[in-house]
């Protein structure tokens, strides 16, 4: 049965390299898919003063990579430090839902910064609308429990799937 699995990008990192992944033999992995979100450039640049890459440069059948910032709207923090925070957009809810639907039958193995809220916000919509890729003892992570997921990333995710699905 497929699973999906949360991580931080440090972890998501060290599986990857741990396991020789990369954009040369990623499509070659047949029941493994992989959603990098990272930070936006503005938010990496004025915030975080580093850079959030993803490990895989480019996406694949079975590869998206995406960039938002954990925020459940779009902050402007004008001219006082010059940047706007951006959250999820719509497009970017139905480009996951179509990602996971393309996908099902893989085991998800999803990542952002920490692995506490937009990955938690993909885990809990995608379990939300595809019950059978939640395990409670595979999915379970006593050190990541999906206790804060990014809400705005749930209704966006849940809203794609209920426009593709005609639910009212």
């Amino acid at each position: 049965m497929a699973k999906i699995k949360v991580f931080s990008h440090f972890e998501f990192d060290e599986l990857c390299s741990s396991n020789g992944w990369c954009d040369d033999n990623v499509e070659a992995l047949t029941d493994k898919a992989f959603i990098s979100i990272c930070s936006t450039k503005d938010v990496c640049e004025h915030h975080l003063e580093e850079e959030d890459v993803h490990w895989f440069k480019r996406n694949h059948p079975n590869v998206i990579n995406i960039d938002f910032d954990d925020v459940e709207f779009d902050i402007n923090f004008g001219e006082e430090y010059g940047f706007i925070a951006k959250a999820m957009t719509e497009e970017q809810g139905n480009e996951i839902y179509d990602f996971v639907e393309r996908n099902l039958g893989r085991d998800i193995y999803v990542h952002c910064r920490a692995g506490a809220s937009r990955s938690q916000g993909v885990f809990r919509a995608v379990c939300a609308i595809w019950p059978t890729i939640y395990d409670e003892k595979e999915n379970y992570n006593d050190s990541n429990p999906c206790l804060t997921p990014n809400m705005c990333v749930v209704r966006r995710i849940k809203r794609a799937a209920y426009q593709k699905l005609d639910i009212k």
